[in-house]
Protein backbone atom coordinates (compact mmCIF):
# COMPACT_ATOMS: atom_id res chain seq x y z
CA UNK A 1 0.00 0.00 0.00
CA UNK A 2 1.19 3.60 -0.96
CA UNK A 3 1.69 5.86 1.98
CA UNK A 4 0.13 9.71 1.38
CA UNK A 5 3.53 10.90 0.65
CA UNK A 6 3.82 8.37 -2.01
CA UNK A 7 0.68 9.85 -3.47
CA UNK A 8 1.85 13.03 -4.08
CA UNK A 9 4.08 14.60 -6.72
CA UNK A 10 5.42 18.49 -6.42
CA UNK A 11 6.00 20.05 -9.57
CA UNK A 12 8.33 23.53 -9.29
CA UNK A 13 7.77 26.02 -11.78
CA UNK A 14 10.36 27.98 -11.86
CA UNK A 15 11.24 31.48 -14.26
CA UNK A 16 12.27 30.31 -17.97
CA UNK A 17 15.76 31.97 -19.39
CA UNK A 18 14.04 35.55 -20.58
CA UNK A 19 15.85 38.41 -23.22
CA UNK A 20 14.97 40.90 -20.57
CA UNK A 21 15.55 41.10 -16.54
CA UNK A 22 14.03 41.37 -14.02
CA UNK A 23 10.57 41.06 -15.49
CA UNK A 24 7.28 41.79 -13.67
CA UNK A 25 4.32 39.12 -12.86
CA UNK A 26 1.50 40.49 -15.25
CA UNK A 27 -0.92 37.89 -13.88
CA UNK A 28 -1.72 35.17 -11.42
CA UNK A 29 -4.42 33.16 -13.31
CA UNK A 30 -6.15 31.22 -10.83
CA UNK A 31 -6.23 30.91 -6.86
CA UNK A 32 -4.15 29.93 -4.79
CA UNK A 33 -5.10 25.74 -3.69
CA UNK A 34 -7.02 26.01 -6.66
CA UNK A 35 -7.18 23.07 -9.46
CA UNK A 36 -5.29 23.82 -12.46
CA UNK A 37 -5.12 20.96 -15.90
CA UNK A 38 -2.13 20.51 -18.04
CA UNK A 39 -1.54 23.38 -20.48
CA UNK A 40 -4.06 25.93 -18.36
CA UNK A 41 -2.26 29.50 -18.50
CA UNK A 42 -1.13 29.60 -14.76
CA UNK A 43 1.15 32.94 -14.59
CA UNK A 44 1.67 35.97 -17.40
CA UNK A 45 5.04 37.24 -16.52
CA UNK A 46 5.66 41.10 -18.83
CA UNK A 47 8.33 43.56 -19.30
CA UNK A 48 8.21 46.58 -21.56
CA UNK A 49 9.04 44.63 -24.72
CA UNK A 50 8.33 41.11 -23.62
CA UNK A 51 5.12 38.61 -22.95
CA UNK A 52 5.71 35.34 -21.49
CA UNK A 53 2.37 32.85 -20.59
CA UNK A 54 3.62 30.12 -18.35
CA UNK A 55 1.34 26.65 -18.41
CA UNK A 56 0.76 24.36 -16.43
CA UNK A 57 2.93 21.12 -16.72
CA UNK A 58 0.90 18.97 -14.63
CA UNK A 59 -2.85 18.64 -13.41
CA UNK A 60 -3.25 19.39 -9.42
CA UNK A 61 -3.15 22.03 -6.81
CA UNK A 62 -1.24 25.32 -7.39
CA UNK A 63 0.40 27.17 -4.57
CA UNK A 64 1.62 30.20 -5.84
CA UNK A 65 5.40 31.68 -4.71
CA UNK A 66 5.18 35.25 -6.03
CA UNK A 67 2.76 37.71 -6.15
CA UNK A 68 1.70 40.55 -8.93
CA UNK A 69 3.69 43.18 -10.18
CA UNK A 70 6.63 41.57 -8.20
CA UNK A 71 9.90 40.98 -10.16
CA UNK A 72 10.97 38.18 -11.24
CA UNK A 73 14.54 36.39 -12.37
CA UNK A 74 15.72 33.86 -14.42
CA UNK A 75 15.37 30.43 -11.97
CA UNK A 76 13.10 31.98 -9.50
CA UNK A 77 10.41 29.64 -8.01
CA UNK A 78 6.89 30.75 -9.33
CA UNK A 79 5.00 28.40 -7.65
CA UNK A 80 4.38 24.71 -7.41
CA UNK A 81 1.42 22.11 -8.11
CA UNK A 82 0.79 19.39 -6.19
CA UNK A 83 -0.38 16.47 -8.40
CA UNK A 84 -2.04 13.67 -6.29
CA UNK A 85 -2.82 10.36 -8.07
CA UNK A 86 -6.66 10.75 -7.17
CA UNK A 87 -7.30 14.00 -7.92
CA UNK A 88 -10.02 14.69 -10.57
CA UNK A 89 -9.88 17.83 -12.73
Amino acid sequence: METQEEKIMKELIKMPSAMEEPMRIGDICHLRNSKVKKGDIIIIIESENYYMEIEAPINGLIQYNVEKNQLVMTGDLLCTIDKEQDIRI
